[in-house]
C-alpha cells in the first residue's frame, strides 16, 4: 500500500478539512499520513521522515515555495491591493521536487486580487516555472485548471473539492419563519475579495431579512463541528466572492439544502445550475 503524506498548513482550518475527509474515504487505497507546516517540529519532521513516504503532497504550492520578497497583502480601505514577490524558490532543498505534488486552491494567491468574475489574471513566469518542478499539479476547479493550462502549466489534474455529505446534509425545511433567514460565513482579513461589508453586510436593513453571518471578527465565530447546525438555520446562502478556487462553504450550504446565492467565481460554476440548482448575481449591482 502506497505511503502518502499530505502537508497541511495548520490544524482546523479549511486544508485540514480537506485532508481529513481525503484520509477518511481513501484509507482503504492508501497508507495516509498529515502534517501542518504550522508544527514547531515540521522541518524536522520532514527531514527525517520523507524518504519513507512514496509521495508528498503539499496541499497548497506556497507551503513548498521560499519567496524572496515576500508575497504581502495590504488591505486598505482605498480597495487597493499590492502584491510582489521576486523570485519563488524551493523552500525544502532536501526534497527531490519531481516526487511532490501540489495544488493550486484560488487566484488571490498570485494576482494582487485583480481576477474578477469577469477577468481572469493569469500567474507570472517565476509561478508557472516553479509549478512544473512538481511531479503533478491539482486544481480545484475549471477556471483555474483552464486558466493554469494556457499559462503553460504542465501535469494538471482538475479535482474538485469535496465535503463530507454525513456531516453536512439537510435538517430543516427552508423558508419556516416570516423573514427570509440569509447568511455567509467568511473573515474580513479577506473583505476585499468576500465581499462581506459591501454586500451581505447592508442586507439586515432590509425589514424582510434576518441575517446570520459566521464572520470571527464580529464575535460571530462557529466551531467547524457547528457549522452544520448554522448552515442549517438558512433558507438562503450568499457568496460575494471577487474570486475563489472551489469554496468549502458554498459546497457544505449546498450539502445542506440551503439555497444558493453566489457570484460567478471558479468552483461555484460547477456547483450552480443558474435558475435550477441555484442563482448568480453580479457583483456590481
Amino acid at each position: 500500500m502506497r505511503k502518502i503524506l499530505i502537508i497541511i498548513d495548520k490544524k482546523n482550518w479549511a486544508f485540514d478539512t480537506i485532508a481529513q475527509n481525503i484520509i477518511k474515504y481513501s484509507k482503504d487505497n492508501f497508507e495516509i499520513y498529515k502534517k501542518a507546516s504550522k508544527d514547531k517540529d515540521f522541518e524536522n519532521f520532514l527531514k527525517k521522515n520523507y524518504k519513507t513516504f512514496d509521495l508528498i503532497h503539499f496541499m497548497h504550492w506556497s507551503l513548498a515555495a521560499r519567496i524572496v520578497n515576500p508575497l504581502k497583502y495590504f488591505y486598505l480601505k482605498s480597495s487597493k491591493i499590492e502584491i510582489k514577490y521576486k523570485l519563488i524558490l524551493k523552500k525544502y532543498n532536501f526534497l527531490d521536487y519531481s516526487k511532490v505534488i501540489t495544488g493550486v486552491h484560488g487566484h488571490h494567491d498570485f494576482d494582487g486580487l485583480k481576477t474578477t468574475p469577469e477577468k481572469n489574471i493569469k500567474p507570472g513566469k517565476n509561478l508557472i516555472k516553479f509549478l512544473n518542478e512538481f511531479k503533478m499539479i491539482n486544481c480545484v476547479s475549471n477556471k483555474l485548471y483552464t486558466l493554469l493550462k494556457s499559462s503553460g502549466v504542465n501535469k494538471l489534474a482538475y479535482t474538485p473539492n469535496g465535503i463530507d455529505i454525513h456531516k453536512f446534509k439537510p435538517k430543516t425545511k427552508l423558508f419556516n419563519t416570516s423573514k427570509i433567514v440569509v447568511g455567509c460565513s467568511g473573515t474580513l482579513a479577506r473583505d476585499e475579495k468576500e465581499g462581506i461589508s459591501e454586500f451581505i453586510l447592508p442586507l439586515k436593513k432590509i425589514p424582510w431579512i434576518e441575517l446570520k453571518v459566521a464572520v470571527p471578527q464580529n464575535d460571530n465565530y462557529i466551531k467547524p463541528d457547528d457549522m452544520p447546525d448554522f448552515l442549517n438555520k438558512l433558507d438562503i446562502y450568499v457568496m460575494a466572492s471577487k474570486s475563489e478556487g472551489f469554496p468549502l462553504k458554498l459546497l457544505e450550504a449546498a450539502a445542506c439544502g440551503r439555497l444558493c446565492v453566489a457570484t460567478k467565481v471558479g468552483g461555484s460554476e460547477d456547483l450552480i445550475k443558474d435558475n435550477i440548482t441555484g442563482y448568480f448575481f453580479d457583483r456590481n449591482k
